[in-house]
């Protein structure tokens, strides 16, 4: 394995040790705290979408919004195994209404004259920096809400169905099934007539998020042991 590969199988694994901290504090203080996380993220998952390619291992692409997709549909599922799925929809439309939310608030910022004292450089920086493409948004809260809302009703399906057993199946085959709607969702849709390579970004996007989505099966039963040992 190279450094490079290393690199990104750690980042992987650290951001996962984020997530699970903060999933088992949401069990501890309530389903808002795992909605508020969702809502940010989802914001963030779409401005980096737009901001930038990501190259990976095996010549594979994808948006650099990647990772906060992954964590979206970890922390959700986390939600909807300990509060149900109506509090589950609630973290879906959060992301959905934040990603809505900043759409004025960056338009009225690009608007805004500058302070005196930046130069003219920084003020173009700064433009480029939260400067946000129309299509890749609109089409990226659309990828985020179906396929959020998929994984909500196939994880709930899929517990009731196995009467609360084998989390592992019913994570994994919601999970799995929301990026790949994501992916041919967002993809085509967001970057059809650029040049850049269409399959190969869905490829690299599907693959790069099924490998965390299964890395992701031990953070999520350490979650659930560590809230049943500390009695959470």
């Amino acid at each position: 394995m190279s450094m490079f590969e290393l690199i990104i199988l750690f980042w992987i694994i650290l951001v996962l040790a984020g997530a699970s901290i903060i999933g088992i504090l949401t069990k501890k203080f309530g389903s808002w705290l795992g909605i508020s996380v969702v809502a940010g993220i989802g914001v963030i998952s779409n401005v980096l979408a737009s901001a930038k390619i990501l190259q990976f291992p095996f010549g594979l692409s994808a948006p650099a919004g990647i990772i906060a997709y992954a964590l979206s549909f970890f922390l959700v599922n986390i939600i909807n195994e300990y509060y149900g799925r109506k509090e589950a929809l609630k973290a879906v439309y959060a992301g959905i209404i934040s990603q809505l939310v900043t759409v004025p608030i960056i338009w009225i910022t690009l608007q805004w004259p500058a302070a005196g004292f930046m130069t003219i450089d920084q003020v173009n920086a700064a433009n480029i920096a939260l400067e946000l493409s129309p299509r890749l948004f609109i089409v990226g809260v659309l990828a985020f809400g179906i396929a959020s809302l998929l994984n909500v009703y196939l994880f709930d399906l899929l517990k009731k169905s196995t009467k609360n057993s084998l989390l592992w199946l019913r994570s994994k085959v919601s999970t799995i099934s929301s990026i790949l709607t994501a992916n041919l969702i967002f993809i085509p849709l967001g970057y059809l007539g650029t040049g850049f390579p269409i399959i190969n970004m869905i490829e690299g996007h599907s693959i790069v998020q099924i490998i965390i989505a299964i890395i992701d099966t031990f953070f999520l039963y350490m979650v659930v042991f560590l809230i049943k040992k500390w009695k959470i």
